[in-house]
Parts: C-alpha cells; sequence; structure tokens
C-alpha cells in the first residue's frame, strides 16, 4: 500500500504541472442582457430598434507566458462572432488590464463579426467588450482565432469545474499506473513467499 500510495503522490506531482499548462491557456465567457424588449422601442443611431441587447465579452491569457500579438496567425485572427441574423450595432472596449496591451475592435458591415486585436496580453491579463445587438439574451457568442502553438481559443471553464477536471484527470492517470504496478509487486512478493 505505501508503495501505490508513494507511486501515486510521485505521478501525480509530474503531471499536474503538465496539466496546468495544458488548461490554462486564453480563453473567453460571455453574457448577455436584453436592454429593449419588442413593447418598447428605442432609437438608435437613427435606426427604431425594437429588440436590443447587450454582451460583454470577456477575453483572458490564462496562460504562463506572455501572448503577443504576432502569436495569432493572419490567417486566423480572434474574431467574435454572432449567430447568424443577428445585426451588430456597436461594439467598444470597455475595459483592459493595462493600457499597453492596446486592445481594439472592428466590425464587419455585412456579417455579425469582430475582429479584435492587441498588442500584448501578460499571463492573467483581460479585456472586456461590450456589444449591442438585436439578439435575444439566450444568444450564443463564439470567439474564433488561434494562438500559434497553444491551440484555439476555447470558452473559460469556470475555476471549481477546472479544479475538478484536474483532479479526476490525475486520480485516473496515477491509478492507470500504479494499479499494474501494485499488481506486479503483489505477485512477486507472493511468489517470493512461496518459494520460502
Amino acid at each position: 500500500v505505501g508503495i501505490v500510495l508513494g507511486t501515486a503522490g510521485i505521478v501525480i506531482q509530474i503531471i499536474i504541472p503538465f496539466l496546468r499548462a495544458r488548461i490554462r491557456f486564453m480563453t473567453f465567457d460571455f453574457q448577455t442582457f436584453q436592454v429593449v424588449d419588442l413593447l418598447h422601442p428605442w432609437i438608435f443611431n437613427g435606426q427604431e430598434i425594437k429588440q436590443l441587447s447587450a454582451t460583454w465579452v470577456t477575453i483572458r491569457n490564462e496562460g504562463t507566458r506572455v501572448i503577443q500579438n504576432n502569436d495569432i496567425p493572419s490567417k486566423e485572427p480572434l474574431k467574435i462572432v454572432l449567430p447568424s441574423g443577428t445585426t451588430l450595432y456597436d461594439s467598444q472596449v470597455i475595459y483592459q488590464s493595462q493600457v499597453g496591451c492596446n486592445f481594439g475592435c472592428s466590425s464587419n458591415p455585412d456579417s455579425a463579426e469582430l475582429t479584435v486585436g492587441f498588442e500584448y496580453i501578460d499571463p492573467r491579463d483581460r479585456c472586456v467588450l461590450r456589444l449591442l445587438h438585436n439578439g435575444s439574451k439566450d444568444v450564443k457568442v463564439v470567439v474564433q482565432g488561434k494562438i500559434i502553438g497553444r491551440g484555439v481559443i476555447r470558452r473559460r471553464v469556470k475555476r471549481m469545474r477546472r479544479m475538478i477536471l484536474v483532479a479526476v484527470y490525475a486520480i485516473s492517470v496515477s491509478l492507470v499506473v500504479t494499479i499494474p504496478l501494485a499488481i506486479r509487486v503483489a505477485y512477486f512478493l507472493n511468489r517470493a513467499g512461496v518459494n520460502n
């Protein structure tokens, strides 16, 4: 039992930094609120808007290294994409951890897409963008793009869920490693007892 527990501890200590490196990278999250409903139309930029929603999109660097703008391939830039049929009225960067990050956004008038640019993002830095559109409060927002050598940007996993995933993965890997070892040790101890 001591050998099994000791080996499991060593395996967990080895794989946790690896898991952390894989889980921590650039992420996004969003939250939408309905500002205007069909019963209360609103005039926005000269247009009568019967439904207006505001979506706050947060982009974070959850990795351990600085992400530079040249870490984003030109063919796969960071884009915020709203569902087809949604009209984007306005977009603005309303918060960034450091002014030097120089986050900016530009919209495509022919589609519900928004391209996001920056100079750099330090670890744990983030920016928040506000989008005004005619989607509902249940609208699904996707942030597309790729970090060279680090994969695509993904929706943020909540902290508790992430800790559970790491713990389950660590335990399962340690069991895969230690159970065969324990069986082998028991087998050899049993043979040594028989031979004696």
